[in-house]
């Protein structure tokens, strides 16, 4: 298989079991959060996301290096901090089992 079938298929996979919450979620809050997605996967998401209309930035922020996908529209000066303020909180969060509804700032 060449390469553009490998994008493809991560692509496609990216949309059946991302797509709906990384929408929800940047609808809601205008960020979506994931920590279990890996690296290849980000670019094919994005694009993904993107087809859906929402314009949007990744990062791949620490302590716990979640990736972050939050909306152009949103950013703001200072955004940057805001984000790893909220990823500081997140991990702690996650490391006291605190329920889902508190981890999606």
């Amino acid at each position: 298989m060449n390469e553009d079938s490998e994008y493809l298929k991560r692509k496609l996979y990216a949309k059946e079991h991302y797509l709906e919450g990384a929408v929800e979620s940047l609808e809601r809050v205008g960020r979506y959060w994931n920590g279990s997605i890996a690296r290849v996967m980000v670019k094919p998401l994005q694009e993904a996301i993107e087809e859906e209309g929402y314009e949007v930035f990744v990062r791949e922020i620490p302590p716990i290096w979640e990736h972050v996908f939050y909306l152009v529209d949103n950013v703001e000066a200072d955004y940057s901090n805001k984000l790893e303020e909220i990823a500081l909180r997140r991990s702690v969060q996650l490391e006291q089992n605190i329920s889902k509804p508190l981890l999606e700032e």
